[in-house]
């Protein structure tokens, strides 16, 4: 009975779920949304209820947009379930495909984030101004006073006129060529990657569960031991890409051509 009532109020399934589960109803989806078909074919047992209209979605507005916007610009970890729950708050009814298009045309994204939601888009004078600048100079002199190498990818933020001056004034022994699709020789790749497994494994809903996990990562998996083995990598690979003429190898172990297994030391 309560679902046919809240059904007919506009409720979707997952609104449904949780406000029987908050009333202390142990109901599956799959069950919900099983009432919900026979209510819409009329099978209901429960005849005395009026049969109302079933919700239409509307149109998107620009005033649902810019409603998407300034929600998600006060907290853009919110899902697309979230967005869908403010919307229906203001009574605006819609379809969960209607709202990942409302987030797209409100410049962020809809798509589901695999280890939390990460805005991918770095400016120029931002990586700079504030990740070189005030982070990796203060570093290289404390760290590093009397010599350093350091490597950037082709990244066009690392390529920019703005990234090549600030290297040029700060004296940066930096490594000005650098390969195209070579992933490979950077152990830093395999960093990011094992960081990414570990992180998938984790449940994270929020941005604070997302840097936790990444200091815990920091902190606990990433030993020197480990990161001995990236750097160790590149005996393997190195000797892979000369092989195949500098291209990207998708370097795996098997790979290793039978003609330089073996010969690895001698071409270094």
């Amino acid at each position: 009975m309560k679902i046919y009532t809240l059904y007919q109020q506009g409720w979707p399934v997952n609104a449904i779920l949780r406000k029987l589960s908050a009333d202390g109803i142990d109901i599956s989806w799959g069950a919900v949304k099983n009432v919900i078909i026979k209510y819409q074919h009329g099978r209901a047992e429960y005849e005395h209820l009026s049969r109302k209209k079933l919700p239409t979605f509307k149109s998107i507005t620009d005033a649902d947009i810019d409603f998407v916007k300034s929600t998600l610009d006060e907290n853009p970890t919110q899902t697309c379930s979230d967005i869908m729950r403010r919307l229906s708050d203001k009574s605006t009814i819609t379809s969960k495909s209607t709202v990942r298009k409302m987030i797209d045309s409100a410049g962020y994204t809809a798509s589901t984030p695999r280890y939390g939601q990460m805005i991918r888009i770095l400016k120029s004078d931002f990586f700079v101004n504030t990740i070189l600048r005030l982070g990796l100079l203060p570093f290289i002199r404390q760290t590093y006073p009397d010599h350093h190498r350091f490597q950037q990818d082709n990244d066009p933020k690392h390529r920019s006129n703005l990234n090549k001056r600030f290297m040029q004034e700060n004296q940066i022994n930096w490594w000005d060529i650098w390969p195209s699709e070579s992933p490979d020789f950077n152990p830093i790749e395999k960093v990011w990657s094992m960081m990414k497994q570990r992180l998938n494994k984790k449940k994270l809903s929020t941005k604070n569960d997302l840097t936790s996990g990444i200091k815990d990562f920091w902190k606990n998996d990433l030993t020197v031991e480990r990161c001995n083995t990236f750097i160790d990598h590149n005996f393997k690979v190195l000797p892979v890409a000369v092989f195949i003429g500098g291209r990207a190898t998708g370097f795996t172990e098997k790979d290793i051509p039978r003609e330089i297994k073996g010969e690895i030391i001698k071409l270094f």
